[in-house]
């Protein structure tokens, strides 16, 4: 029999979106949260979020080793984040990918047009262009 039919299927990827800054973030965010359920990825929800953060005693803003300590205690491989910004007739929005087992930036994605409607494009392809960074993530409880 190939080795291809005994290959273990991939796990879904954990991630934890955290809230994108700028107008209308929310709704890019909520657009690319979309994106990656229908492409199978676990998106963790706000509250599991929160009260892991509360339990560990974090701040609202994470730093350093607390990615990776958040991570461990949710067992997530990335975090994801996203700025949009205007300036004068552009619109433009930037999401970024960490991995949760060291805390560092994997990589990024833009998104941009001439209209706020233009960054709509992230609910069709804001997976295909952050699959490279979520599927080099891991979790650091998988290593513990």
């Amino acid at each position: 029999m190939p080795a291809a039919l005994h290959a273990q299927p991939q796990p879904s990827p954990r991630v934890v979106v955290q809230r994108f800054r700028g107008p209308r973030g929310s709704a890019l965010r909520r657009q690319l949260i979309r994106d990656l359920e229908d492409h199978g990825v676990v998106v963790l929800d706000d509250a599991e979020v929160r009260a892991a953060r509360e339990r560990l005693g974090f701040d609202r803003s994470l730093e350093g080793s607390q990615y990776v300590d958040l991570a461990r205690e949710l067992n997530v491989s990335a975090y994801v984040d996203g700025r949009v910004r205007r300036r004068r007739r552009r619109w433009a929005a930037r999401i970024r990918v960490r991995n949760a087992s060291d805390g560092e930036r994997l990589g990024s994605a833009t998104w941009g047009g001439r209209t706020a409607a233009s960054l709509g494009a992230v609910r069709r392809n804001g997976y295909a262009r952050l699959e490279e960074y979520l599927t080099q993530a891991s979790s650091p409880a998988a290593a513990a």
